[in-house]
Order: structure tokens, then C-alpha cells, then sequence
């Protein structure tokens, strides 16, 4: 006799089955929700980290600016406190020039440079002077003959009683006898110098400082006389005062 299928069991495996599906998807669902919570979890520690970070950063970039702030008033301090030594310690010099003539034994005489150390404290060294001297004529100031070019250095200068360096110019054809017409102004021949000097003031190298002098004489007139080296800008004013001044004086003659 021939043995009826078992449906029943079919159908059991059937349910099985499904029942394995079902808690295979729901496994599967439940891996995709942990993984989308995971991933959630992570920005937002991202977010947090960055934001820590961030104020990390704030912190960090308000510090470096306080110190930058910090440094430039203190920068600005020391160059405010510098500038203030400079200004009431730094050597100031200046030059002139004159004629000396008196033959007292061992003196020099003549044309003569003098470096003078007017104001500061400091000690003023690396000192050059570069000048040309000639001989001119008044009043176009028409030069007469080739310069004299004169180059002398003096090592060092401070602030003492004898506050002066001088150096004797040898120009040519300067006697006595030649200076005398010049300096009674009984001639038109007179003397130019002209030149620049250098020096480190004792803080910072000064700028080349030009010159130019020219020997003006005037014989006294109301009062006013000139027997100096005087600016060569200020030759042609002097002049024109002084001329003005023996119009005055003809004037109250008559």
C-alpha cells in the first residue's frame, strides 16, 4: 500500500523558513539603525570636538594678540625712551671758518676750519670733512683760479672746555698783506669755502651736513659793521642791507 505525502511538513518547513527571512531582516534592520545611531553619535562627538576647537582657537588667537599688543607697546616704549636719550644726549656739530693772523711764535695762522661741538653729551666720532676753498671776487662771486680741495678726518669729539677742532687751510697766496685790503674791504677779492662733513653723533650716523661761507666785510655804518664768514645764502641780502644802510646815512647827512 502506497504512502500518502506528509503536506503538513512541507508547510512546516515553509514557516520555517519565513521565520528565519523574518528574523534575518529584522537583524538586518536593527545592524542599519545601530549603524545610523553610531554614525549620528559621531558627528555629533565631531561637532562637540570642533567646537572645542574652536573656542580653543578664540582663546588662543585673543592670547597671541595680547602678547603682539603687548610687544609693540613695549617696542614703542623703548623707541619712545631712545629717541628721548638721542634727543637731549646725541652730539650736535657744526663748522665755521676764519682768518687769524698774529704771528705769535709756535701759533698757526691763516685760513682756518674749525669743527665746534655745540650741544649733547655724547662723544661724537668718524668725523670727515670734505671742502674746497678759492679765491672770488665780490659781487658775483666769481670764482679766481682752481680750489683748494681739503680732506680731513678727526677720530673723536665730546663735550669739554676746549670743544673745538682746528685745521689750518692752506690756501695759496693768503698773506697778510693780501688780507688786509679784504678785510678793510678796499677790494673785491674775498674767500669761498664750500663743502659738507659727516659724523656719528654717537647714537646713529648724522647725514651728510653742506656748507657753503663766503667772508663779507663791511666797514661800520650806523652803527652796523661785518668782518665774518657769513652763509653764502645770505651774501646777497647782507649786501643789499648794508647798501641800504650808507643810503640812510648819506641821507641824514644831508
Amino acid at each position: 500500500m502506497r504512502q500518502k505525502p506528509d503536506y503538513n511538513a512541507d508547510d512546516k518547513h515553509v514557516q520555517n523558513a519565513d521565520l528565519e527571512r523574518n528574523v534575518l531582516e529584522r537583524d538586518i534592520k536593527m545592524g542599519e539603525i545601530c549603524l545610523i545611531i553610531i554614525n549620528g553619535l559621531l558627528l555629533v562627538t565631531t561637532i562637540v570636538i570642533a567646537c572645542i576647537y574652536y573656542g580653543q582657537l578664540q582663546q588662543m588667537t585673543k592670547a597671541t594678540k595680547a602678547t603682539e599688543d603687548a610687544a609693540t607697546a613695549a617696542k614703542e616704549s623703548a623707541d619712545l625712551t631712545r629717541q628721548q636719550i638721542v634727543t637731549s644726549q646725541a652730539a650736535i656739530l657744526g663748522i665755521r671758518f676764519d682768518v687769524l693772523f698774529r704771528f705769535l711764535p709756535g701759533e698757526a695762522h691763516g685760513l682756518r676750519s674749525i669743527v665746534e661741538y655745540r650741544s649733547g653729551s655724547a662723544i661724537a666720532n668718524n668725523i670727515h670733512v670734505n671742502l674746497d676753498a678759492s679765491w672770488t671776487n665780490a659781487p658775483g662771486l666769481t670764482d679766481v683760479g682752481e680750489p683748494l680741495h681739503v680732506e680731513y678726518d678727526i677720530p673723536a669729539m665730546r663735550q669739554q672746555n676746549s670743544r673745538a677742532d682746528v685745521h689750518m687751510i692752506p690756501l695759496q697766496g693768503l698773506t697778510m698783506e693780501t688780507w688786509e685790503p679784504i678785510r678793510q674791504k678796499t677790494t673785491n677779492r674775498t674767500i669761498v669755502v664750500k663743502g659738507s662733513f659727516h659724523y656719528n653723533n654717537g647714537f646713529d650716523p648724522v647725514p651728510e651736513q653742506h656748507f657753503c661761507f663766503v667772508y663779507f666785510a663791511h666797514p661800520e655804518v650806523l652803527g652796523s659793521s661785518a668782518a665774518d664768514f657769513i652763509e653764502c645764502e645770505r651774501y646777497a641780502s647782507t649786501a643789499e642791507m648794508f647798501t641800504g644802510l650808507e643810503k640812510r646815512a648819506k641821507a641824514t647827512m644831508n
